[in-house]
């Protein structure tokens, strides 16, 4: 019996490791990742997580503060990939998260694409608010060196 579970243990610890070496997340405090700080805009939103390798990317969206936020409007922008999706009009109250799906096995209420998004090797996200200015960015690899636009407009 001790053996049985000293097996299912070891098991699960592999699991994890290979989990782990396979699936990227750029968070605040994760090495992939850089978090810049916007200029302007609602600090109370935020980009909490951006799972940019594996299936599905995610991209998930958190009301960090005590009020409710509408979302109309906004937009996210893959930058390397110059892709954009626009939330679609909803509300976000306090402490509520959504999550915005790519790629293939993509689930959920909101779907980017199907197909995959974010550059693995280096890329930024960032949320517009209904002005197009920055509320938030992420980004990892060599897109963290690269200069942060203060609205959509200046990096087109």
């Amino acid at each position: 019996m001790k053996i049985h579970i000293i097996l299912i243990y070891i098991l699960l610890l592999l699991m994890a490791t290979v989990f782990s070496s396979t699936t990227k997340i750029a968070t605040q405090n994760s090495i992939f990742c850089g978090k810049r700080e916007a200029p302007e805009g609602v600090k109370e939103v935020r980009i909490t997580k951006v799972f940019f390798e594996g299936t599905p990317e995610i991209v998930e969206i958190t009301n960090i503060g005590t009020a409710t936020i509408v979302l109309n409007n906004w937009e996210l922008k893959s930058v390397k990939a110059g892709q954009d999706y626009q939330l679609p009009n909803l509300t976000l109250k306090a402490g509520e998260k959504i999550d915005i799906y790519s790629g293939r096995g993509k689930k959920g209420e909101y779907v980017w694409s199907g197909a995959y998004i974010h550059n693995n090797e280096g890329d930024e996200v960032i949320l517009y608010n209904h002005r197009h200015k920055i509320v938030d960015a992420v980004c990892w690899g060599d897109y963290c060196k690269k200069p942060l636009q203060n609205s959509k407009n200046e990096s087109e």
